[in-house]
């Protein structure tokens, strides 16, 4: 199983989605790539950031990308992303 980068509205284990993405210039056909320190808008908590990502998969303006498995500070788990396809520098 590929683990998905993480993108705008990307859900969570508590409900809501990825709320910020400034992986700007680097888009999926999907919607532009979510970066370390991106939001989660999570209905629980409210506005959290998301701090973890992985740098193995994806670095994005020296952030790495938020993926499927990266937590936000309230304890979200973002669970959905996208997995396969292409990247494009916009």
């Amino acid at each position: 199983m590929s683990l998905g980068i993480a993108i705008l509205n990307s859900g969570s284990s508590h409900g809501g989605g990825m709320y910020t993405a400034s992986g700007t210039g680097l888009n999926t056909l999907s919607g532009i790539v979510c970066i370390s320190g991106d939001t989660l808008d999570c209905p629980i908590h409210g506005i959290n950031p998301v701090e973890t990502g992985c740098s193995t998969i994806l670095v994005v303006n020296g952030k790495p990308a938020v993926i499927q498995g990266s937590v936000a500070n309230c304890g979200a788990v973002i669970n959905s992303g996208f997995a396969n396809g292409i990247l494009t520098a916009s």
